[in-house]
């Protein structure tokens, strides 16, 4: 009952106002051929004072013109999200906030076209592991992989904005079973300068199994200001996540499965263990203080529009400084950076595993002018990053662990008359089991216009491995290996991009000391060295007027399956028409999803360990998954439905396996509403 009371608030609050919203970002579930553009402004432009009604003496945020006679058909275009970047106020215009091309809906965050590519356990905020590995991401410190990475916020991911009025966000999601969804976010601005978000979100699907369920929470408060000159900045949060899931183990046989397809429920199947539970729950605060001790200038901006024409047609806008800054020196008084965390982690199994991290980052920068036309031809980046860990299993003997690390680091930018290049290197000091972590890495960018570029990067990481592999305690599972040797990891990387329409990557992998968990659960490294060669494309385009495309291919190949396993092929893609009717007040998507990947000894979960697992019994995959769905934005209200799993209606399976053990849900219609107001 109360779903349909919070959908009839909705519908009541939808009638304070319905203004006309435009909005170039796809609805509810895909994003268009290409993006809006993005209006990005120094700290420096010049403000309009006159516009700015307040009746306090506060100063006209700088880098944001107002301008109170804005009709409210361009209010989305008043909504601004700021970059946690150190160095200067960057604000950029959003479609909007905290709604993703496949975010907030039945349209899972795990589907998305984003270079990803993730296998759950079949239902939304599932635990899932990643098909498209990035060895080389960086040597910072983990208890333990990661199986809810898809869904988590970190205090890089959380998002800052800025906004003329109130801004809030109302959703709300079912199905024809007993599953949900419910978000809410609202921003506003305290002062001109000065914001505070809250974000919201509840993931509530059915489970496959009697014993099996999930409940995935989310929240966040954020909060930003800056002052008049946009000298100083402060941003600063607390990320909330609880994760708790009613484990199974899986089908204790897939063979039962097979015997049992035509059935209508799963409920009565034997399962690995039908009594096992886990909670995640995790806090995190932070704070980061930015001080530029260099005092910028106005300047003034002149616009200037660049029309690129071949099979799509693309206006782009680029702000070109008139004026130049205060002569600039390579080495000035520059920037500096200090960000605070304090993060507590809790993985309660039969026993109980406990995190506590104070990490701080304290970061100069020469780079005083970020948004001039005359940049510092090199840039300097000096930073140092102290970290205490400490790790608490409640066993019998409730063991302590203790680590504290020192990690210095730099990074220079050198800039070419034919492209720029850069480098960086870190190094792990301190008593704690990551001494001697590094990384050194290196990238040449060629800018070949104001649409298309080209990269080449390189990578060297000398990495331990998570914590979780040298020490673990719970569900009567122990172990304690000492011995293990650290991750060599080699990466080389080739990437052209075009805009948001086109991306290429082609990556070669060395690892050398990679770590997983055997079908046993003991703790296995490799003794050779092996290679994982990988290539991508993501393509966002129109095909044809209202029809549009959106796809993303993957091809890998690992040279030891022993140590990594990897689907030769995976690919996920969206057919949608995109029509705008009555001046864009009613705009139309229809279409379909889908995904597939070739056969592969998928990764297995082990409810006792809290992670994945290496199998030599089931493959996955070698199936298509086919989706269809209609999205309608009528004013500021998406409505939204998908028919998941379309295929299974023809397929003498229907019930096929995502990952071992745990096959995906059946046939079924996917509803939800969203709705927007500007108080």
């Amino acid at each position: 009952m109360y779903r349909y009371c919070l959908l009839a608030l909705m519908l009541i609050l939808s009638t304070m106002g319905v203004a006309q919203v435009p909005s170039t970002q796809g609805l509810g579930g895909r994003p268009v051929s290409a993006t809006a553009t993005q209006r990005q402004q120094s700290p420096n432009a010049t403000t309009n004072n006159a516009n700015n009604d307040s009746t306090s003496n506060e100063q006209t945020a700088k880098g944001i013109i107002f301008n109170i006679d804005i009709p409210d058909s361009t209010l989305l275009g008043e909504v601004f999200i700021f970059h946690l970047a150190p160095t200067k106020v960057k604000i950029e215009t959003i479609e909007h906030p905290t709604f993703s091309a496949s975010g907030l809906n039945f349209f899972d965050h795990l589907d998305r076209i984003d270079g990803n590519y993730y296998l759950s356990k079949g239902g939304i905020g599932q635990s899932h592991y990643s098909i498209y590995p990035h060895p080389t991401e960086g040597i910072g410190w983990m208890l333990q992989p990661d199986i809810n990475i898809g869904y988590g916020k970190t205090m890089e991911s959380v998002n800052f904005f800025h906004t003329m009025r109130p801004f809030t966000v109302l959703g709300y999601a079912s199905s024809l079973y007993r599953e949900y969804q419910i978000h809410a976010s609202h921003t506003q601005n305290i002062t001109p300068r000065w914001n505070i978000s809250l974000d919201v979100d509840f993931l509530n699907p059915e489970g496959i199994y009697a014993n099996s369920s999930v409940k995935n929470s989310y929240a966040d408060i954020t909060s930003h200001y800056y002052s008049a000159d946009a000298r100083y900045q402060m941003y600063a949060g607390v990320v909330w996540q609880k994760l708790r899931m009613g484990e199974s183990g899986g089908m204790s046989s897939d063979s039962i499965f097979r015997n049992h397809s035509s059935l209508s429920s799963l409920s009565g199947l034997p399962v690995v263990d039908a009594s096992r539970r886990t909670l995640f729950n995790q806090v995190t605060a932070f704070t980061r203080q930015s001080y530029n001790f260099v005092r910028q200038v106005l300047r003034t901006k002149e616009c200037e529009k660049i029309v690129v024409t071949d099979s799509n047609t693309l206006d782009t806008i680029v702000w070109i400084d008139t004026l130049r800054p205060e002569a600039f020196a390579m080495i000035n008084k520059g920037v500096t950076n200090l960000d605070i965390k304090f993060d507590t982690w809790k993985h309660r199994l039969a026993d109980s595993a406990y995190r506590h991290s104070l990490t701080a980052n304290l970061m100069w920068s020469n780079d005083a002018y970020p948004d001039s036309r005359w940049p510092n031809p090199l840039k300097i980046n000096l930073g140092l990053k102290p970290e205490y860990h400490r790790v608490q299993y409640s066993d019998s003997t409730d063991t302590y662990y203790h680590l504290f690390n020192i990690v210095p680091y730099a990074a220079i930018t050198k800039r070419l008359w034919f492209g720029s290049f850069s480098g960086s290197a870190e190094l792990a000091l301190g008593s704690g089991y990551r001494r001697g972590d590094s990384r050194v890495a290196a990238d040449y960018t060629l800018v070949l216009d104001s649409l298309r570029l080209f990269k080449a990067s390189f990578v060297w990481q000398l990495r331990e491995a998570d914590f979780f592999y040298h020490h673990f305690r719970g569900n009567g599972l122990k172990w304690d290996n000492d011995n293990l040797s650290k991750t060599a990891a080699l990466s080389f990387d080739l990437n052209y991009k075009r805009s948001d329409l086109l991306d290429i990557n082609l990556t070669a992998n060395r690892l050398d000391g990679h770590t997983w968990l055997t079908p046993a659960l003991t703790v296995q490294q490799g003794d050779k060295a092996m290679w994982l060669l990988q290539g991508r494309i993501m393509l966002h385009t129109k095909l044809w007027g209202w029809l549009c495309y959106d796809m993303q291919q993957m091809l890998q190949y690992s040279s030891d399956e022993t140590q990594m396993r990897v689907p030769h092929f995976a690919s996920k893609n969206s057919l949608y028409t995109d029509i705008a009717l009555f001046k864009r007040a009613l705009t139309l998507q229809v279409g379909a999803d889908v995904r597939y990947n070739t056969a592969f000894y998928a990764d297995s979960y082990s409810p006792e360990a809290g992670a994945f697992y290496h199998q030599n019994d089931v493959k996955v995959g070698n199936f298509p998954w086919i989706d269809f769905f209609v999205n309608l934005q009528l004013k500021r209200a998406v409505i939204y439905a998908k028919v998941g799993h379309l295929n299974s209606i023809w397929e003498s399976y229907p019930d096929y396996f995502i990952l071992p053990h745990y096959p995906g849900n059946k046939l079924g219609l996917y509803y939800g509403l969203i709705w927007k107001f500007f108080d």
